[in-house]
């Protein structure tokens, strides 16, 4: 092999390389900010059922809370304790990356 062979198959191995080290980068940016946007849909329904579970706490108090209403409460609540460990898991997911 010659010198000038020699220095285009460095430049192809060093083109290789970086083009390989810019595509995993990229992969690991965009797994990133779809962890971030979940985490944000999450927090977004947690704030609506928060809204929901007071309203029911506010009839709950009142004394005007009825069967059907307390089974509604009650399913707010378990959503609630799910959508509050998934957001726990994505945020240390999100710490890792």
């Amino acid at each position: 092999m010659d010198a000038k062979r020699m220095i285009e198959f460095l430049i192809v191995v060093v083109t290789a390389v970086f083009g390989v080290y810019f595509y995993m980068n990229s992969i690991h940016a965009s797994q990133n900010e779809v962890l971030e946007v979940k985490a944000e849909l999450i927090d977004q329904d947690i704030k609506k059922d928060a809204e929901v579970r007071a309203y029911y706490k506010d009839k709950e108090s009142e004394g005007a809370l009825d069967e059907a209403d307390k089974r509604r409460l009650d399913y707010i609540e378990e959503q609630l304790e799910r959508k509050y460990k998934k957001q726990e898991i994505l945020q240390k997911a999100l710490i890792i990356k």
